[in-house]
């Protein structure tokens, strides 16, 4: 089971990861919250300000902006594809690799001011 941090801080998948972890936690024998619960349990854990920067910023933070030097996103999106590679028979953690590498291709700022 692979959770994705991106999503738990997501409107429409939060409550599914929590879901999810909830499942896996019950079948473990841990007690858990009872499942109508987990909105709750979801928003009040994460909190409005950190549901609300990802909704509008696409991460956690309101006053933060990560960027990489051109060089930093090269190689790591080289490393992701390689990391890749070595899981291709694990379709769930490829898949999610294979995200990360799209969304930095297209959404990872470059910083022109870091040398």
């Amino acid at each position: 089971m692979y959770l994705v941090h991106e999503d738990l801080y997501d409107i429409e998948k939060g409550v599914e990861v929590m879901k999810k972890l909830r499942n896996f936690l019950f079948e473990a024998g841990f007690p858990v919250v009872p499942e109508e619960d987990l909105s709750c349990v979801w928003y009040n854990t994460l909190g409005n300000e950190r549901i609300t920067n990802y909704h509008n910023h696409g991460y956690e933070y309101g006053d933060y902006v990560p960027a990489y030097t051109k060089a930093q996103k090269v190689k790591y999106l080289k490393e992701l594809e390689e990391v890749k590679k070595t899981v291709e028979n694990d379709m769930e953690l490829a898949g999610t690799i294979d995200r990360y590498i799209k969304e930095s291709e297209t959404e990872t700022a470059i910083d022109e001011f870091i040398v």
